[in-house]
């Protein structure tokens, strides 16, 4: 599950679902303390701050997960909601220009980053070489809201 879960967006995520919206995933190679993180209302803010830093490996792209291709499974059994995605493949990651990357953000998509909202961030210490580069956020979801 996620290590940060943004101020602004818990709870939120099952109703964006619902209308509709898309994810995008950002790498960062710099990110503050988690509890700095979590204050951050959007994207664009957050990447204002000189401690987080986006990647730029060769090949590094913002990845887009359409609405139907998340999925939100409410538990009523367990009184929780959880959130997932299919693995993202960057291929190849590197080589070129390689990173050292330190966070993966989960943010809704919006049409700048002044309206992408952070929902979660994820520990993701990983150096690219130019091999195929997974990120597998959780097998049991990258986001998880219970009472």
């Amino acid at each position: 599950m996620a290590d940060v879960i943004f101020n602004n967006q818990r709870g939120s995520l099952v109703e964006h679902h619902r209308n509709g919206e898309d994810l995008i995933v950002v790498l960062l190679q710099a990110a503050q303390a988690d509890d700095a993180l979590r204050d951050y209302d959007d994207l664009a803010s957050l990447l204002a701050n000189a401690g987080n830093t986006e990647a730029t490996f060769t090949n590094y792209t913002r990845e887009t997960i359409l609405n139907a291709a998340w999925s939100v499974t409410i538990d009523d059994t367990a009184n929780e909601a959880t959130a997932d995605f299919a693995d993202i493949t960057w291929s190849p990651a590197g080589n070129g220009t390689n990173n050292t990357l330190a966070k993966l953000l989960v943010c809704i998509d919006g049409i700048n980053d002044a309206a992408r909202l952070p929902v979660t961030a994820h520990d993701f210490a990983t150096t690219t070489d130019g091999n195929d580069l997974t990120a597998v956020v959780d097998s049991a979801g990258f986001y998880a809201s219970t009472d």
